[in-house]
């Protein structure tokens, strides 16, 4: 199985990197070349996305890796920015 192709709408990647899942089997993708992080149900069928490019809350310069933790919360190597952002679950 597999989705996605180059772009920058909804379901589209530039340079994916880190993958993550849930414990609902939700997937979770760093698009590095559009700063963004999109999920996606374990099916591949865009859920949402969050993130833009820059060095704010939420703003992401190269997200690359992608973890869940048992609640839910995501965390997102932002490496051009070294930091790591921490966000609540995301519906």
């Amino acid at each position: 199985n597999e989705w996605g192709s180059e772009g920058n709408a909804p379901g589209q990647f530039q340079f994916p990197q880190g993958v993550a899942t849930d414990a609902i089997g939700n997937v979770y993708v760093g698009d590095t070349g559009n700063n963004r992080v999109q999920k996606f149900t374990h099916d591949g069928d865009f859920v949402c996305q969050w993130g833009s490019a820059g060095s704010g809350p939420g703003e992401f310069n190269a997200p690359i890796g992608v973890a869940i933790d048992a609640e839910g919360s995501v965390f997102v190597t932002d490496s051009e920015n070294d930091r790591i952002q921490v966000f609540g679950p995301v519906a």
